[in-house]
């Protein structure tokens, strides 16, 4: 219960503050949020703000899907079965948007969908999920920026910031050609948790008809364990057989009875147990195959990444995107690359750049919070001589109108910094002589 009260107040205060706090600093930001609003809503009124924010929480994850507004019961219903905290806080505040009916629950919805598809195709890619574990809160500060207190095209707005802004680097999400090259050979009984939620949305679509999915599990067509008579059928060798065993195409559901059943036998008795569950979209053009082989894994492979993305379809923003400004840092002992984003300032780190030369390490403003957090989640890497990033990352602006320029200079000079005067354009000038540049940013 403790983790969770933690959970929900550090959501809370990413809500409010549009940046998610480290988790050992929840109490001191909680501490100042407090102190910076008691004199204007007094202890009532924060009372009234977290006991609101936590009916919010209880939409997102607990409340009854049939006493939610409809328009979010089934965004809500995937959203919970995919089981991610990250969006957590971008979901409380457009939950009290709505509430304020600044938006509507059809656009929450929506955003809601996007965030899933998001999610899944970055899942079934198996993309790291430490690069976008500071995105939302982020995400949501840009787009009501960007909406500018109109929030008729919301939806097209967060499709820009969410999926344009982030192609090319590590918060990407996968289009239809890098989904492609990332599934067609891979294990996919590896993150089987997330390639059963795609079979039960593929089962449900466009179903009438109720269909109990509790009874059934990702099973293997081809066997785990291989006897002599399917590699005597398939004519293929052991090193073919198990680079093909967990590819999509070999995996469907099946009840745990019919699995048991079928265990290793051949295919023509398999496909006869499997006839049992034909009524399973996801089935019956299995029971049209007499002789399962490689070709076949092949042409049901590609057929389901196709059905991935007809259900969870990348659609980019028609918005136009600002340029980004290649940048560099080449100070105090350090060498470091990056891009500064016009649209909203942001700054992300390239991987390879230096950061904290060792002999700065005592000094007290070197964010040692934030640094062992990139520690952890294997972003940055200790070297003889201070630290260097092995992943992307980005640094976002707290404040309007602004830019991470001086944030991360500081973080990578481990001081306070001026980031217009550090950072440099390729033609090694601060960017702070370039005046067009400020203007346009601040």
């Amino acid at each position: 219960m403790q983790k969770k009260l933690e959970s929900f107040f550090r959501f809370f205060l990413a809500a409010k503050n549009k940046d998610l706090p480290n988790k050992n600093a929840v109490y001191k930001l909680f501490v100042k949020w407090f102190e910076q609003n008691i004199d204007t809503v007094g202890t009532e009124g924060i009372f009234k703000e977290i006991v609101k924010y936590a009916e919010y929480h209880a939409i997102v994850y607990r409340k009854k899907l049939s006493e939610i507004e409809k328009e979010l019961q089934q965004p809500l219903k995937e959203f919970r079965n995919i089981a991610s905290d990250m969006p957590a806080p971008m979901l409380l505040e457009l939950l009290n948007m709505e509430s304020k009916k600044i938006i509507t629950a059809e656009q929450v919805g929506g955003v809601i969908d996007l965030t899933n598809t998001y999610l899944i195709r970055r899942a079934l890619c198996s993309l790291d999920t430490s690069s976008i574990t500071r995105l939302f809160p982020s995400l949501l500060k840009n787009v009501i920026e960007d909406c500018k207190g109109d929030y008729s095209n919301v939806l097209e707005i967060f499709k820009k910031n969410l999926i344009n802004k982030n192609r090319g680097n590590a918060m990407y999400m996968p289009d239809e050609q890098q989904l492609k090259e990332a599934v067609i050979n891979a294990n996919m009984y590896n993150i089987r948790t997330t390639t059963r939620l795609f079979f039960d949305k593929l089962e449900l679509h466009n179903n009438s008809a109720p269909v109990d999915l509790t009874t059934l599990s990702v099973e293997h067509l081809m066997p785990q364990t291989p006897t002599g008579e399917w590699y005597e059928e398939l004519g293929i060798d052991e090193d073919t057989y198990q680079r093909n065993l967990h590819r999509l195409g070999n995996l469907t559901l099946a009840t745990k009875v019919d699995n048991s059943i079928m265990k290793n036998k051949v295919w023509k008795y398999k496909n006869a147990v499997l006839a049992k569950t034909g009524h399973l979209t996801i089935n019956q053009e299995l029971l049209k195959i007499d002789h399962w082989n490689i070709n076949e894994i092949d042409k049901r492979t590609v057929d389901l990444i196709n059905q991935i993305n007809m259900l969870y379809p990348y659609t980019p923003s028609s918005l136009s995107m600002a340029s980004r400004v290649d940048i560099q840092i080449t100070a105090n002992d350090i060498i470091a690359t990056g891009h500064l984003d016009l649209d909203n300032g942001s700054v992300e780190i390239d991987a390879g750049s230096e950061a904290v030369p060792a002999k700065h390490l005592s000094e007290t403003q070197c964010q040692d919070d934030l640094r062992q957090e990139l520690l952890e989640a294997e972003v940055l890497a200790e070297t003889e001589n201070g630290y260097k990033f092995i992943k992307p990352y980005t640094f976002y602006t707290k404040y309007v109108n602004s830019t991470a320029l001086s944030q991360s200079a500081g973080f990578l000079l481990c001081g306070s910094r001026n980031g217009w005067d550090y950072w440099l354009d390729d033609n090694g000038k601060s960017l702070g002589e370039n005046q067009e540049l400020r203007k346009k940013l601040s």
